[in-house]
């Protein structure tokens, strides 16, 4: 199933670096405000962002309270240090309108780095306006290869990822 316009868009690589770059710095001079103003302007309900030097590719489920699939999705991102015409990360709007579980599921394909890896879990939202899936791949951030969060705020992402 193909995202429609209106769910999915993928961020050019000057939306991705800028938005990352007033994200960091913002939490880097404790201006929280600032960057979740950007943040909330460049980022949807479902965030994936690959954080690795070569192209992943893999699928993604995510199925909603009664069982409903909300997406399912081939991925193709591009390098995090670009060279190549794919977008490091695919942003997905208006997938979250129910509270409840939501089941979220994600393969990435085996490279030459690493084997294929897959999680899969079950994350309540309990206020689908504020809270959103944000998904690390590539282990730059994390211990996991693939980080998967469910936030209000990017403040709370940092907090997660500080432990690591």
């Amino acid at each position: 199933m193909q995202p429609s316009d209106d769910r999915s868009h993928r961020l050019t690589r000057r939306e991705t670096l800028l938005g990352g770059a007033g994200v960091l710095a913002g939490a880097l001079a404790g201006c929280t405000r600032a960057s979740e103003f950007i943040a909330d302007r460049l980022t949807g309900e479902l965030n994936l962002f690959n954080t690795v030097d070569h192209r992943l590719t893999g699928s993604l489920e995510l199925v909603g309270p009664e069982d409903r699939t909300l997406l399912d999705e081939q991925l193709d991102l591009g390098p995090s240090s670009g060279g190549d015409e794919r977008e490091p990360a695919a942003i997905y709007r208006g997938v979250l309108q129910t509270a409840g579980p939501h089941q979220f599921s994600i393969e990435v394909d085996a490279t030459s780095e690493h084997a294929a890896s897959r999680t899969a879990g079950t994350y309540e939202v309990t206020d689908p306006a504020d809270q959103k899936f944000v998904v690390l791949l590539g282990g730059a951030f994390t211990e996991a290869f693939i980080f998967v969060s469910v936030i209000e705020d990017f403040a709370e992402l940092d907090d997660e990822l500080e432990g690591f």
